[in-house]
């Protein structure tokens, strides 16, 4: 008994060590289990908290090996105290934080899901700021085919988008044309015997004008004239264009255009035939003003009959077609009077060539 009491010149263990009397007649297994808490408790502040030590031991860190379960604790008899453990002092080092203190202390690793980029961190960390600088400044070969597919498929759908109006609009507008059409058919249907009896009169009446005494010789003559005058002149005018587009270049062509000259001069004379148009025309209306008169006394005496004159409308035409046919003989006169010249120029230049 005298060995278990502490030295007077030793220091004294602290009083966590000690087991209270309250829990001496407990058994093993209790004792066991409260005295892992209490060296579990501790161990924790193992590494913050100093003890006071005697002079000449080491001071270590309790085992709390047993604490984790990996060490198992021999039990001991209910009779007999346990020991407080007398912490040594030495001079060397203190061992490192346990596992337990090592995973508090310590953050976690944060662990990449993506193993080919984690094995590539390293290689990336070695490229210089300015080629990464540069790679992201200049686009890539896939975002510029991204942003051409984008614009052509907008254009796509655009185009897609009028196509389709554009058939719609065709389709709506058809369909009213038909039945516009449709329409049409029925109000002639309607109309059709009313239209062709007033065909029927102003060819009647026509004929009855032309087959007037006064006119009778005269028309006839002139309607002959005016056929082989526009014959004449489609003649003429396609000799002049052959004569513009011929290659050669010799007495021959000038005899040829000469020929051309005097028959454009014989086609003129018959614009006189222009002076018998415009009698006729003249005659013509004053056939109108006295159908207008005998109009209204036909009318006054409750006759439908209708003396309107068509054969003033009919010289008119004539008389324009002679004036353009007059135009195209002066053109094609002028055409070739400048190929006669051209020639004569062309001789004149051949002749100094042979001179000298």
């Amino acid at each position: 008994m005298a060995s278990n009491r502490p030295s007077k010149g030793k220091t004294q263990p602290r009083s966590e060590g000690r087991i209270p009397a309250s829990s001496r007649n407990l058994p093993a297994s209790a004792i066991t289990s409260r005295s892992a808490n209490n060296t579990g408790t501790s161990s924790v502040g193992a590494s913050r908290k100093t003890t006071p030590t005697a002079p000449g031991k080491d001071v270590r860190p309790p085992d709390t090996r047993g604490v984790v379960g990996t060490r198992k604790t021999t039990p001991a008899s209910t009779s007999q105290p346990i020991k407080p453990r007398s912490i040594p002092t030495t001079s060397q080092p203190s061992q490192p934080p346990s596992g337990a203190e090592r995973t508090r202390k310590r953050p976690s690793p944060v662990v990449g899901t993506n193993s080919k980029a984690h094995s590539e961190s390293p290689i990336r960390s070695r490229v210089h700021p300015k080629s990464s600088q540069t790679q992201n400044e200049i686009p890539s070969e896939s975002t510029v085919t991204l942003d051409v597919a984008s614009q052509v498929l907008a254009w796509q759908y655009m185009i897609s988008t009028l196509e389709e109006c554009h058939q719609n609009t065709k389709a709506r507008v058809t369909k009213q044309l038909d039945e516009w059409d449709k329409q049409l058919v029925q109000e002639e249907e309607e109309i059709a015997d009313v239209r062709v009896r007033f065909e029927v009169e102003r060819l009647l009446d026509f004929l009855d004008e032309i087959s007037d005494e006064k006119h009778a010789h005269e028309i006839p003559k002139l309607m002959v004239a005016f056929l082989h005058h526009g014959t004449a002149c489609q003649k003429v005018i396609d000799d002049a264009l052959k004569a513009n587009g011929s290659t050669q270049k010799d007495a021959a062509q000038l005899r040829h255009c000469a020929a051309l000259l005097e028959s454009l001069g014989t086609s003129v004379r018959s614009v006189m035939q222009q002076q018998t148009l415009d009698r006729l025309t003249r005659h013509t209306g004053r056939l109108q003003e006295e159908g207008s008169e005998l109009l209204r006394v036909m009318t006054s005496l409750g006759e439908g009959i209708s003396p309107s004159s068509k054969l003033a409308h009919t010289v008119l035409v004539l008389t324009e077609v002679l004036q353009s046919r007059v135009a195209n003989v002066a053109t094609a006169c002028s055409l070739v009077e400048s190929c006669r010249t051209n020639l004569r120029l062309h001789l004149e230049i051949e002749s100094l060539k042979l001179s000298s």
